[in-house]
């Protein structure tokens, strides 16, 4: 099973990227290594079945324009907590640490030149229906290293 696993995901990888030499731009970083793969009819319609690529039922193009702007809009009435350093020591971390389901979502600045590194998280929310934390991880503000392993 963990051989078939990588073989569809070597699949999937070649279908979603350009090969090295079609690469517009030339190459940046070190050259890819060529990984071959033997995959045949049989594991390709097992893996399939067994990890859909999208959901049925759903559209796969986000809505634009009009079908957007039709959309339920959702506002969020609950406690927001925005934690920093400065106010980690006062946060009451029961209701978080007592959820059992959990809302997560990272913003990272995005990069705009190939072969650079991506940034690190900025900020980390987590939600409840009643509450949420917003979790400013970078410096200046930042929260302490506690607070990251919690």
């Amino acid at each position: 099973r963990k051989v078939e696993f990588l073989a569809a995901l070597a699949v999937m990888a070649k279908k979603k990227r350009k090969a090295p030499e079609e690469d517009e731009g030339g190459a940046c970083g070190p050259p890819r290594k060529k990984v071959h793969v033997v995959a045949d009819e049989a594991v390709e319609a097992r893996l399939k079945r067994s990890m859909p690529m999208f959901p049925e039922g759903f559209p796969r193009d986000a809505p634009k324009g009009d079908e957007l702007n039709a959309l339920m809009q959702l506002e969020f009435r609950g406690k927001v907590n925005l934690v920093t350093k400065a106010n980690e020591e006062k946060l009451d971390w029961s209701n978080l640490e007592a959820a059992e389901v959990l809302g997560f979502d990272t913003e990272t600045r995005p990069v705009f030149q190939k072969g650079l590194p991506p940034n690190p998280p900025a900020l980390l929310q987590l939600a409840t229906e009643e509450e949420c934390w917003i979790f400013q991880l970078l410096a200046p503000v930042g929260v302490t290293d506690g607070t990251k392993k919690r």
